[in-house]
């Protein structure tokens, strides 16, 4: 009888392994679709995607770029202020101030982002180089925090690709 019970457990707690993994891989697929939608400028779709998923950090972050899209630069703002501390979403609220034309709150939310990143840590200056090559933003400067980011992650072609439209500007 003993047996029985532990063999029973086992298998509650194989079930409910495999369905959070469910839950969680579905959760991943939608956010790569949200962003697939963003990559292909349908925003509207990948709003309606990505909405549902906000309460993370990065999702919220694409939600906000859909939004700027969108030119929705008031909801933008909104959605990256949700996550003050994270790094995207404070080069989230520098794409909003280079929106609305104000360089210089752009260029030092920009920096806030940069200074995130630990030692080995790429991604905040890739963030910080995103928000700063945007219009209005300063290419030189995207150039200098893509160059950072590169040293740290040289195999990544989207940061090279990026890296060079920011060289032509």
């Amino acid at each position: 009888n003993f047996y029985y019970l532990k063999m029973m457990n086992t298998k509650k707690t194989i079930v409910v392994a495999v369905a959070l993994s469910f839950a969680f891989g579905a959760k991943a697929q939608t956010l790569q679709e949200g962003i697939k939608m963003l990559n292909y400028e349908r925003y509207e779709t990948a709003q309606k995607i990505l909405t549902p998923l906000a309460s993370d950090a990065r999702a919220n972050y694409y939600l906000g770029l859909a939004q700027l899209g969108n030119e929705d630069i008031n909801g933008a703002r909104a959605t990256f202020s949700k996550f003050p501390e994270d790094p995207a979403n404070i080069a989230g609220l520098a794409r909003v101030a280079f929106a609305e034309g104000n360089t210089t709150l752009g260029t030092q939310k920009a920096l806030e982002t940069a200074s995130k990143a630990k030692r080995k840590d790429w991604e905040p200056n890739k963030l910080a180089a995103d928000a700063l090559s945007v219009e209005g933003g300063n290419p030189s400067m995207a150039i200098e925090y893509y160059t950072k980011a590169m040293e740290k992650a040289p195999d990544d072609l989207e940061m090279k690709i990026a890296f060079g439209d920011a060289s032509q500007k």
